[in-house]
């Protein structure tokens, strides 16, 4: 966990396959008491063989448990797909520790059954295959897909190499966990 600055708390959430070095840029810019977690299954933090711990009511649990101890409730909350993912869920389910949520690129899942299916489907696909494919190779194919092409197209290549780098560095049972269990 990064812990910066004072003033107002401000949580910042990244999304699936990031980490909380991935958030810098961003965590640079804004004011406040900035808490910056690796996410369950990425960067440096754990990854458990038990899916339990990357559930989303289990993430907020984490979540509530970091921001008790870190004296900061109410907190405003930043929260970037995966993250903005929890953020809402942490909304719901404690309402009293939230202040404020701004989310980016981020859904509460997706409702209709049907293609919710297909999604869960594909997603234990693509988890099942990142422990055998290895890190490197999951994160070259994710970051082929076209929703990275505009973030790829506003980075310098060493930014971006550095974006690729940060990616590899979670481990490869954390990522396929978390798709897993938070996926949709």
């Amino acid at each position: 966990v990064s812990v910066v600055g004072s003033g107002d708390p401000l949580l910042i959430l990244h999304g699936f396959t990031g980490s909380a070095s991935a958030m810098q840029p961003l965590t640079q810019r804004l004011t406040g008491r900035r808490i910056v977690p690796d996410l369950i299954g990425h960067g440096k933090s754990e990854s458990p063989a038990s899916l339990r711990p990357y559930s989303l009511p289990s993430i907020c649990k984490q979540l509530a448990a970091l921001l008790t101890q870190l004296d900061t409730q109410p907190i405003h909350v930043v929260g970037y797909s995966l993250g903005g993912r929890i953020a809402l869920t942490l909304a719901i389910s404690r309402p009293a520790m939230i202040r404020s949520l701004a989310l980016i690129g981020a859904s509460p899942g997706i409702v209709d059954n049907d293609e919710r299916l297909r999604r869960l489907n594909s997603d234990r696909c693509i988890a099942n295959s990142i422990p055998q494919k290895g890190i490197a190779d999951f994160v070259d194919s994710w970051v082929a897909l076209p929703m990275w092409r505009s973030l790829q197209k506003r980075l310098t290549p060493e930014q971006w190499a550095e974006s690729l780098h940060q990616r590899r560095s979670s481990h490869a049972l954390g990522l396929a966990n978390s798709l897993r269990a938070s996926g949709i």
